[in-house]
């Protein structure tokens, strides 16, 4: 019995041991939680920030003070809203267990909060006079003029020096001196942050800054340092309360080594554009989430930026998600897709649309993601459907311009501003395209890979009913380090298979020996690295289709030295609606794009052939030499040649800039178009170009064509359909041949209508 006590003492002993930490998790946990609730509350509570009373009176004599109020104070409830956005991430890691990141989340919370309250007090302060309209200026914008500075012309991680808490000393400063002083304090404190982690290695920073930011904008502001004595001391002085035990003349060499190396650097500028993404890409998401997104087109936008999402591969990219109607919200802040796939997937599916189209707030939320991030390489991404309709956004692009990150526009759907997207893109050294529903998935694909320097080489927009197979013939050549095949579709269930040049079968099961695999209910990627050089095929087939078929949307692309990806195609033409075509053509020389200039370029358009047509319509029409003659004659002959130009001259933005384009008038039949865009030219090294592009566009509905682009395709390469007509048909005359190929191209014609 004693030792039956003992025993059990024992097990209560080592149980108490075992629930004490458990207890205490759960305590913390729970603290937490509360903590969480409590700022939930207080932070969306409107009456704390309530919107600054403006008379009638002095809404018509001083209009433009009361649309600077309103800036700032729409500025304050943006920084409410990343308060809350924090505090929703805080109770997502809180619920799978992270503590750290929970809390983490709850500090920047309590930080975005306090900026949304300092600057809705100087909305207040503006609107009576407390100082005058031109100093609030100063007060919003001083911080990222330094920011700006440093993180751009340095290359300096903003959380090496808080935005938020770098603000905040601002505003307490500007509180106890005058105006300029605490303007220049600020400056002080973030380049002396800059200073001090690039101590020692001023060449670097001086051929970064060279390549970043471009003496353009860098050696002004420079040269107006280093003129100042004044200023300099103030650095000075900063840079040693840092850097501790630095004496007087080691940080004064040290300050004075780092910046005369920049604006010596910064004097000699190379031509291109910044593109490497060795360090890893940051891209923010711009969703447009008005009113008019509602229904069906907000639902294919975010099943297309999670395809962007689910195919990213690079672990050192991040990614953010900014979404704009009336104002802007910051969905996600910037995470690493290694860690973050799954939240970042979670945040787009819960988007609603409502509101009016304010282009101008996503892209200044999306601004603030890229600032607080410490890649070299940043792009917005901007999705719209409509009509900017609040607010600015042409000073929002301005900003972007001299930071030199691109902004990527997409127009989804024809009733979207293309004038204005593709000025946005043009500004800012992006690049433009146009989608509807159909398509909107595998355009946010092309971005990601047209983004980390990839070219889409082959690209059709085709439609496939149940029994048929798409078959696509799709060159490799030996500068092509990876390719890619990638298929979106609108909700069957799609199969695609890849045969090698040796004739070896790929599909999701042996994947795994080439490259990878990345499937989804509406998309799939095969990728090989390192791919045999030749002719691959590509097979698609479909299973539990619609009764009337299903658009399917298929495109080929590659990582090489070259970069050549088509411009301006739109899903659809209506009947002699003009073609604007394009192509930008550079070089990848350390991660940089070069434009390539002096490439002769030519487009060739093929039209559908209205004989064709007719025969695979009537499937009791029967058919005679004369009519396989015409079919043929159509077919390859009715082809039109457009050298596209890069001149500044037709459509092509400027001249030497490496985008080549040209307009197409001869959209007179319904139906698939096929373009090749022939490159031929020699990259700054001497070394041979020889990349043909390959797109199709349609005239009038998809679903009315009576053939597919798979089997004009064939037709064209005088293949047939499929692997089932040889490709090579010895001892026959030309005329015997092309007469096989033809009965056999109707032949399967008439077994799909069967």
């Amino acid at each position: 019995m004693k030792n039956l006590v003992i025993d059990l003492e024992m097990i209560l002993f080592l149980v108490g041991i075992l629930l004490v930490p458990a207890r205490a998790d759960s305590e913390e946990r729970e603290k937490i939680a509360q903590q969480i609730d409590t700022r939930l509350k207080g932070y969306s509570n409107k009456d704390r920030l309530p919107p600054p009373y403006i008379s009638l009176t002095l809404r018509i004599t001083a209009p433009d003070l009361i649309k600077k109020v309103e800036n700032i104070y729409f500025s304050a409830l943006d920084y409410r809203f990343l308060s809350l956005r924090s505090l929703h991430h805080a109770e997502d890691f809180l619920n799978e267990g992270d503590i750290s990141k929970a809390n983490k989340y709850i500090e920047k919370a309590d930080r975005y909060y306090k900026l949304a309250i300092a600057i809705w007090k100087d909305s207040l302060a503006v609107l009576d006079s407390t100082y005058s309209a031109a100093e609030w200026i100063v007060v919003y914008k001083a911080s990222r003029t330094a920011l700006g500075f440093t993180t751009v012309g340095l290359g300096v991680a903003a959380a090496a020096f808080d935005t938020a808490i770098l603000y905040t000393d601002y505003l307490l400063d500007k509180s106890m001196m005058p105006l300029e002083e605490a303007r220049k304090n600020l400056i002080a404190k973030a380049i002396s942050n800059a200073l001090l982690r690039f101590t020692g290695i001023s060449e670097v920073v001086g051929d970064m800054v060279k390549h970043g930011w471009g003496s353009s904008r860098v050696y002004p502001v420079l040269q107006k340092i280093m003129g100042s004595s004044e200023f300099k001391d103030a650095v000075l002085k900063e840079f040693m309360r840092l850097g501790g035990d630095v004496g007087d003349y080691a940080a004064r060499k040290m300050i004075e080594e780092v910046l005369e190396s920049i604006v010596k650097g910064s004097i000699e500028e190379k031509p291109g554009e910044e593109i490497s993404v060795e360090g890893g890409l940051v891209t923010a998401l711009v969703m447009d989430k008005s009113g008019s997104m509602s229904g069906k087109k907000i639902e294919e936008a975010k099943e297309a930026a999670y395809i962007y999402i689910n195919t990213s591969e690079e672990q050192k990219d991040m990614v953010s998600i900014a979404a704009f109607s009336s104002n802007a919200e910051s969905i996600t802040e910037p995470i690493a897709i290694s860690e973050g796939r799954e939240l970042l997937k979670k945040d787009i599916l819960s988007l609603s649309a409502g509101g009016s189209t304010n282009v101008g707030s996503g892209l200044t939320v999306a601004l603030a993601h890229l600032s607080s991030c410490d890649r070299k390489d940043r792009k917005a991404f901007l999705m719209s459907d409509g009509r900017h309709n609040a607010g600015t956004y042409k000073p929002e692009v301005s900003e972007y311009q001299k930071r030199g990150w691109p902004i990527w526009t997409m127009a989804f759907g024809r009733d979207a501003d293309q004038e204005m997207l593709k000025w946005i893109a043009d500004q800012t050294g992006g690049m433009f395209l146009q989608t509807d529903l159909s398509n909107i998935g595998s355009g946010y694909h092309k971005v990601n890979v047209q983004a980390h320097n990839g070219s889409v080489y082959r690209s059709y927009n085709d439609f496939i009913q149940s029994g048929q197979e798409l078959t696509y013939n799709i060159p490799v050549q030996p500068d092509m380090k990876k390719v890619g095949f990638f298929t979106n579709w609108q909700g069957s269930t799609m199969n695609t298979t890849l045969i090698s040049p040796s004739r070896t079968v790929i599909n999701r099961s042996n994947i795994d020996r080439w490259g990878r695999f990345v499937g989804g209910k509406t998309h799939s990627l095969y990728e090989i690295n390192n791919p045999q050089c030749g002719p691959w095929e590509v097979l698609i087939t479909g299973q539990g289709l619609p009764p009337k078929g299903e658009q399917i949307n298929f495109h080929s692309y590659c990582y090489s030295n070259v970069f050549s990806n088509a411009l301006g195609f739109q899903p659809q033409y209506s009947l002699n609606e003009k073609v604007q075509m394009g192509v930008k053509l550079a070089e990848v020389i350390n991660g940089r794009l070069s434009p390539l200039k002096g490439i002769q370029v030519m487009a060739e358009v093929k039209k559908p052939s209205m004989s064709l047509q007719k025969v695979a319509l009537d499937i009791n029409r029967g058919f005679d030499a004369k009519t396989i003659s015409q079919i043929f004659r159509e077919v390859s002959s009715r082809t039109r040649k457009i050298t596209l130009f890069d001149d500044g001259l037709h459509q092509d933005v400027k001249s030497g800039d490496g985008i080549y384009a040209n307009t197409y008038a001869g959209a007179t039949i319904n139906g698939p178009y096929l373009v090749n865009i022939d490159c031929q030219g020699n990259t700054s090294q001497g070394i041979p170009i020889n990349r043909t592009l390959q797109e199709s566009f349609q005239v009038g509905p998809i679903e009315q064509n009576s053939f597919t682009i798979s089997d004009f395709l064939g037709l064209i390469n005088q293949q047939g359909i499929g692997r089932q007509i040889p490709i090579q048909q010895p001892r026959r005359t030309k005329e015997q041949q092309t007469q096989k190929i033809v009965e056999s191209l109707l032949n399967q014609f008439l077994k799909k209508k069967r």
